[in-house]
């Protein structure tokens, strides 16, 4: 039989390897029991936009480091940076993620979404047609969507076939000029 010395479990001979893999898993007994004081902050981008995500205190910088481990109970704040032709739609992710104020109380994932904006066009009426579109990119009779980067002005371009007229746009207040 082992003879404990102290608390620490201090053994006078060599420990068999059960006895080891025993005193191993004892641990949430309260011997062996290691706290972790840093949990970890992961952040990933989605959507159809471009944009990086940065960090107070510094850490994230994500592009390019996209995980930091912090001290626990650290208050991070993400700050979403959309690059040009893009929008930052929000966070996603954890709970804690959706104001980007993070507090490490646990390991944290959060999700920013950039978008870019998706103009769609549709045809009405019993006329054949088509709309292009100047950038490219609508063909409408076969492509009647595209996203476009955030202020780009599209010009659309109707065509009707013979026995069709064009007779005008409805929609959004934008398209109607």
């Amino acid at each position: 039989a082992a003879i404990a010395i102290d608390e620490v479990g201090i053994f006078n001979r060599e420990l068999l390897s059960t006895e080891i893999q025993d005193i191993y898993n004892a641990g949430s007994a309260g011997r062996c029991n290691i706290v972790s004081t840093s949990r970890t902050l992961t952040v990933s981008m989605a959507g159809n936009g471009i944009g990086g995500v940065g960090s107070t205190p510094p850490g994230i910088a994500c592009g390019m480091d996209c995980s930091e481990v912090y001290d626990l109970g650290t208050v991070v704040m993400l700050m979403p940076g959309p690059d040009a032709g893009s929008n930052f739609s929000g966070w996603s992710g954890d709970a804690d993620c959706l104001d980007g104020m993070v507090t490490m109380d646990t390991d944290k994932n959060c999700i920013a979404t950039f978008t870019k904006p998706t103009l769609t066009v549709s045809m009405n009426g019993n006329g054949i047609g088509g709309i292009g579109s100047t950038p490219s990119g609508i063909a409408c009779g076969m492509d009647c969507s595209e996203v476009y980067d955030l202020g780009t002005v599209v010009m659309l371009m109707p065509g009707s076939d013979a026995g069709s007229n064009f007779s005008g746009w409805s929609g959004d207040a934008d398209c109607l000029d």
